[in-house]
């Protein structure tokens, strides 16, 4: 389900990415169809970056969409990241 998804996604996160720290995670929907979104950041070869993670459920799948950046230059890319998950379609 999406839920579990999304629950092995916050368990798992933190085990392979160094210093990672949720931010924000919620359900929401997309084009009609159920989601969910967490996002955090993270430490990678000495730079901090940021990532948000989308889980969305179309008939029998789950689909994951990341993004990530530099976590200093987000702001820079946020609105862009959140407006490119919004327009998803599934068909």
């Amino acid at each position: 389900s999406l839920e579990e998804y999304a629950d092995a996604s916050k368990k798992i996160l933190p085990r392979i990415l160094e210093n990672y720290a949720q931010l924000e995670e919620g359900e929401l929907t997309i084009g009609g169809q159920p989601a969910y979104l967490t996002s955090g950041t993270f430490t990678e070869s000495g730079d901090v970056l940021r990532n948000k993670q989308l889980f969305i459920k179309y008939k029998e799948h789950i689909y994951i969409i990341t993004a990530t950046a530099f976590a200093n230059t987000w702001g820079k890319y946020q609105v862009a990241i959140e407006d490119a998950f919004l327009t998803i379609k599934l068909e």
